[in-house]
């Protein structure tokens, strides 16, 4: 948002405050039905204390390696219920406040927006499967960090001032988010793409301090990665057969490209047939955008439209499948069975990629801006076909996912009121 149309409002911050105070309550309405439940349920049972948590960590580290995230949940999992839906609450309101200040103009409008689109996010069905408060440690709590990891670069490509605090808080950001697998990857890859795409995003005298500033942020992401990777317990994780043998057998048998089409199967069955709705979201904008930008392309997200609408007039026995071993997450009809789900998904899958990149010739960095969080929201859930955790895990693999998409919808408003009207709201 403009200053001047800043400093004109005088209410501004008043608006700003109620919308903030208002997403507040509704998702603290969200977190009312919450119970402990789960993973959570075991851990409350054997008598945590907050007097335990170095001891916890420890174990974690011998245990399965996230001793950063899972000492989070511990730390909710020691306060009383309601005191934490009220500090996660919080939560929700900070990655508002960063998705806002990151990818909007900053208007109240947007944060409005904003708000709407994280109440889209299914926070009850998405972050059950191992407890609410444990999951939401794994998932949201590194969304949240990565996000403030990335905060520094994003300004400085906006060519905002970037402070120290900013780097204080986004490299602890990056060594917490680093300490869960997919999280990791996604800051891993965010620093890679950007640092590649630079010379798109930035003009010749900037490229330079981007470069540098993201390169560093790299480093520290891998080092961070690295060092969870290479815990004893990690490394013992990796090579125990205890989770595989429990869930998920048959991924004993699974070769290398097996394990890339599960991923791939896995992750287009939710999307592309179940349909989130910040994905259905994506689908409308994407139409709108490339009509509005470079309205002789429109075909193509019209198409991709299309289709998926075609999809949704359909049952969804004819895609997907639910058997005992996915623990109620949807897989592809076998290919053996019935290729056409699977062509079906690539189609929509490619005109996906077409309509993002249609953008380019009028509006270059909104299209490689789509394109990054397209490939790290894909990308964090084609991963887990390399997990025999791939059906286990449950919905709350697609959190980070979904979060693209949701910025992408942001964007994409953003970008369209923009055009349409030459004005913030």
């Amino acid at each position: 948002m403009d200053n001047s149309l800043r400093q004109k409002d005088k209410y501004y911050w008043l608006k700003c405050v109620i919308v903030a105070v208002v997403f507040a309550a509704v998702i603290l309405l969200i977190h009312k039905p919450m119970d402990i439940i789960s993973d959570d349920a075991v851990h409350v049972g054997s008598g945590i204390k907050i007097s335990g948590l170095f001891e916890f960590m420890r174990a974690r580290v011998y245990g399965v390696g996230r001793f950063l995230t899972d000492a989070a949940g511990y730390i909710g999992l020691c306060m009383p219920f309601r005191v934490w839906k009220c500090l996660d609450t919080l939560i929700y309101v900070a990655i508002l406040l960063v998705i806002w200040d990151l990818f909007t103009d900053r208007s109240v409008g947007m944060l409005a927006v904003t708000a709407a689109g994280i109440c889209m996010f299914p926070i009850t069905h998405y972050l059950s499967s191992a407890g609410y408060i444990m999951t939401t440690a794994n998932y949201i709590y590194p969304l949240l960090a990565l996000l403030i990891g990335f905060a520094p670069v994003i300004r400085t490509i906006q060519d905002r001032r970037v402070n120290v605090i900013h780097h204080v808080a986004a490299v602890l950001g990056i060594i917490f988010a680093s300490n869960q697998d997919q999280s990791a990857v996604i800051a891993i890859g965010g620093f890679l793409l950007i640092a590649v795409s630079s010379p798109l995003l930035v003009s010749k005298e900037d490229r330079k301090r981007v470069l540098r500033i993201t390169i560093i942020y790299l480093v520290v992401a891998v080092i961070s990665y690295a060092f969870m990777f290479l815990t004893p317990g990690h490394m013992s994780r990796m090579g125990d057969t205890t989770e595989m043998e429990r869930w998920l057998p048959q991924y004993s048998d699974w070769g290398f490209g097996t394990k890339v089409c599960e991923g791939l199967a896995t992750t287009f069955a939710n999307i592309f047939f179940q349909r989130p709705t910040l994905f259905m979201w994506f689908c409308y904008l994407i139409l709108i955008t490339v009509f509005i930008e470079n309205r002789s392309k429109a075909i193509i997200p019209g198409l991709l439209l299309t289709v998926v609408l075609a999809c949704s007039a359909l049952d969804y026995s004819w895609f997907i499948r639910f058997y005992d071993y996915t623990l109620g997450l949807p897989d592809l009809v076998p290919l053996s069975e019935n290729p056409l789900p699977f062509i079906i998904s690539m189609v929509i899958f490619i005109l996906m990629i077409l309509s993002v990149l249609s953008l380019y010739k009028t509006n270059r960095k909104l299209c490689i801006t789509l394109v990054i969080l397209n490939i790290l929201g894909f990308g964090s859930r084609f991963m887990m076909g390399f997990s025999a955790t791939l059906f286990a895990s449950s919905y709350r693999t697609f959190t980070f996912q979904l979060f693209c998409f949701l910025i992408c919808d942001v964007v994409m408003i953003n970008r369209i009121l923009k055009k349409t009207d030459g004005k913030s709201y």
